[in-house]
């Protein structure tokens, strides 16, 4: 028993001895920092995160190489606001106007050349020698309304390097500046297809409107009544219950309608009586023995009734000056613009 008493002493005693001296983990040595702020500060020791400054480094170096990946997850995944927003950001591009060629003009009620000439700055020398060309053919003197005109112009420039008259497919007029002040012209003409239509109608009051109630337009009710006009008096000789038969052919080019209509034959059936019209390849109309439907002259120049301001007086005195002078002729009042014709078939001697 005395010797198990003396190991575990000796044992206990070598314990104690082998075992260091520790202090808490909770206690941190400090150094007390004197006040006078003149005296140095020695054998201050160092806290853990000044030890660890390769760790501190490392985690930093980490963490911006973390966030530059998702920067640049970020960057590929840009919402669409984002887009619409760098959209707007973005410096407006500058526009490339297109190299101005040619202006297109449709034709209104009342437009003038000379007009048009001052709206397009295309200037009335121009205006003058398009006219000068145009002297010889006068396809430019009466504008209709739903005509075309092409304004084509040199190197986007205003400087006209050509006109185009367009009144349908079948007739075009395009004058050529050879020169500075000078154009020439050139006739596009193209028959196309005439295709032959009948309309039948019976008159249920006035003419005019049983012919447009059966299909024709206005010009072709015109022209037919003009036909008639020595033969019927439309405003009384004509009756309810009448017939009338009217053969045109219409004009097409490359399938496009030009307007132009033909009246080739026509026929009023009035009772037991028929009034009948062909056209022939002079231009006029006959009936079925051959018989001109036209007078060789007409009786004035005008379509329609105007007042006679001074009639043909071989011994008219000069209401100025008393004397003895004979009028030649006979004067019409009528509106400016109204439309002359000529009285019979002849040469136009001058203009």
């Amino acid at each position: 028993h005395v010797a198990l008493i003396i190991v575990l002493a000796v044992i206990v005693i070598i314990s104690w001895l082998s075992t260091p001296e520790t202090t808490p983990s909770d206690q941190q040595p400090t150094t007390a920092i004197p006040l006078d702020l003149g005296l140095k500060v020695e054998n201050i020791t160092p806290k853990e995160e000044d030890l660890n400054i390769e760790t501190v480094e490392a985690e930093t170096e980490s963490s911006v190489s973390d966030a530059k990946s998702q920067s640049s997850a970020n960057t590929v995944n840009i919402s669409p606001l984002a887009e619409n927003q760098q959209q707007e950001e973005a410096p407006p591009t500058v526009a490339v106007l297109p190299e101005k060629k040619e202006d297109k003009v449709v034709i209104r009620q009342g437009d003038i050349l000379s007009v048009l000439f001052d709206e397009y700055d295309l200037g009335q020398t121009a205006l003058r020698n398009i006219l000068s060309a145009d002297e010889s053919l006068l396809a430019l003197e009466t504008l209709r309304p739903g005509q075309v005109l092409y304004f084509r112009y040199k190197d986007n420039t205003q400087y006209l390097k050509e006109m185009e008259l367009y009144k349908h497919p079948g007739y075009r007029v395009i004058y050529r500046r050879i020169a500075d002040d000078a154009f020439e012209y050139e006739t596009i003409i193209k028959d196309g297809e005439w295709r032959s239509e009948t309309v039948n109608g019976t008159i249920e009051g006035i003419f005019y409107l049983s012919a447009q109630r059966a299909g024709l337009s206005e010009i072709e009710t015109a022209t037919v009544t003009e036909i008639f006009q020595e033969q019927l008096n439309f405003s009384r000789s004509i009756q309810k219950g009448d017939q009338f038969q009217v053969v045109r052919s219409v004009q097409t080019v490359d399938d496009q309608p030009t307007g132009q209509v033909r009246i080739e034959s026509a026929r009023i059936q009035r009772g037991r009586r028929d009034y009948t019209a062909f056209l022939f390849s002079d231009g006029r109309y006959y009936d079925k023995q051959g018989k001109s439907l036209a007078r060789a002259f007409t009786r004035t120049p005008l379509n329609k009734k105007y007042r006679i301001s001074s009639s043909f007086n071989p011994r008219r005195v000069h209401p100025v000056t008393g004397r003895v002078s004979p009028h030649n002729g006979t004067d019409f009042a009528t509106p400016t613009g109204t439309k002359v014709f000529s009285t019979g078939d002849g040469t136009v001697a001058r203009v």
